[in-house]
Parts: C-alpha cells; structure tokens; sequence
C-alpha cells in the first residue's frame, strides 16, 4: 500500500507530474500509525512511502522506526532524489538505511518530466554510494490523465498513447471478489500492486495512487470494517480518459471485468 508522506514536492517545478499539488501538507506521525495500521487491517505487510517528496517530512525517521519497532512490516520508499542536496537529509538517509525492515529506494526521474533529470543522472554513484538506492532514469511514464496531465497539452499525447486503464482499476475488481480483507492485501501483493490503494496525508485513502480519485475514508476518523466495505462498494468515477477507454473496449477481459463491476 502507498503511503503519501506529504504533498510537497521538493522541485517545486511546474514539469513534476505529481498528483498531488505542492500545498505542503505533511502527514503526521500518529496519521502515519493511522495508515499502516489501516494497511494490515487490509491484508499488507510492505508499504511504500511516497509523496510529494517523502524525504521533506521531518519526521520520517520516527515513522520508519515505529514501523520496524511496532509492526514488522517492510516499507520502500520513492524519491526524487533532492534531499542529495541537503545534509540533514541525506543524515536521515543513512539512518533509516540500516533498518532491517527497510527494503530500499528507488530514485526516480525522467528527462522530459523532471527538472533535475540531469543532476541526478550527473549524481548516480553519489546516490549508489547508499545502501539500497537505485535510481531509476529509464522507465518509461505511462501518464495517466490525472493531476497537472489535464491540463499540460503535452501531457495530454502522453495519456492518449497509455496502453492501460485507469489507475484505481485493479484495486476495485479485487475488493470487489475478497470478502475477507486479508485476502485482499495478499492478493494486492502477489500481483505486485504495491502502490494500491493509497492513504494520502490527510489520511483519506484512495483506490489509486492519486489524491483526485474519490476517497474511500479517512483512516482518523472512519472505522476500518467501514472503509473497507466502501471499498468493495467503490466503482471508478469515470472523470479521467482511461474510463472512457475502458467503457468502449471490446475486449473479451475488459467486458468481463465491466460485469463484475455492474457496468
């Protein structure tokens, strides 16, 4: 399961595709116990801390060590890799590097999207020089029509030329046949579906990686058996590209997952 530390993206440049607008949010420490504890309740045993940034919330040693002291579960997190440029930050790297419960961090960037593409690039063995930090400058973007990518015509070719679904897709049609939320956290995991559902910084969860989709619950204020029937309940809102896809497709396995879902 994701879970968003912040909405503050350390860039601050117009060219990250985050969902999430950089209103600085951060989650706090008991939203964050909130949210994994929501998370078992699903069935997770690793989680991957995201953004935003994850590295500008300041207590994201306190919750990586809460994690591994009260709970077992491992977590990776994904970074856009500017806390290279700040020592309390990279202080905070190594410490949480020797975890046992942490799995690593995946340093992400893409020339066309990110401003600093280059300086990571430039910085690759600087970041290795970490335990468990790859950084990851190849991956192709399927960009979904979420966020920024709305309104960036240039965004806009990107989502057009996306072979995939929308994002909160898989999610909904494996709640939807789990009666048991274990069941559905193990097949999440499985699948590798690490990143669905989300819990953003706020403590509202999501079916898909983005704070845009409707929210299920909050996690602070929602008895987890009552997210987690919405979440079984939950059928796509139909506002992003991909549904429309979705809703024409002929295909035989896309039909079949539109009966399971009513549509």
């Amino acid at each position: 399961m994701l879970i968003k530390l912040t909405s503050k993206c350390s860039m601050m440049c117009p060219h990250c595709m985050e969902d999430a607008q950089e209103t600085g949010l951060m989650m706090t420490l008991d939203t964050f116990k909130q949210a994994v504890k929501f998370g078992t309740y699903i069935g997770n045993s690793h989680f991957v801390l995201s953004g935003g940034e994850p590295t500008e919330n300041e207590h994201i040693t306190e919750m990586c060590e809460w994690m591994q002291l009260a709970t077992g579960c491992n977590f990776s997190i994904v970074s856009n890799g500017m806390w290279l440029k700040d020592e309390r930050k990279r202080q905070r790297i190594e410490w949480i590097s020797r975890l046992s419960c942490y799995l690593g961090m995946q340093v992400y960037t893409n020339k066309q999207w990110y401003r600093e593409y280059d300086y990571v690039v430039s910085h690759r063995h600087e970041y290795e020089k970490y335990p468990k930090v790859i950084v990851d400058a190849d991956s192709h973007i399927f960009m979904q029509d979420l966020g920024r990518a709305r309104t960036n015509p240039d965004a806009q070719k990107e989502v057009e030329q996306n072979p995939h679904f929308m994002s909160c897709l898989n999610a909904t049609l494996v709640a939807i046949q789990k009666p048991d939320p274990q069941e559905f956290g193990i097949t999440m995991m499985l699948h590798r579906q690490f990143c669905k559902p989300s819990v953003d910084c706020e403590g509202n969860v999501h079916m898909s990686e983005s704070r845009l989709c409707p929210s299920v619950g909050n996690v602070n204020t929602d008895n987890f058996a009552d997210i987690w029937q919405r979440m079984r309940a939950f059928r796509p809102c139909g506002h992003c590209r991909q549904y429309r896809k979705f809703m024409e497709s002929q295909r035989p396995d896309i039909a079949a997952a539109r009966a399971v879902m009513g549509l």
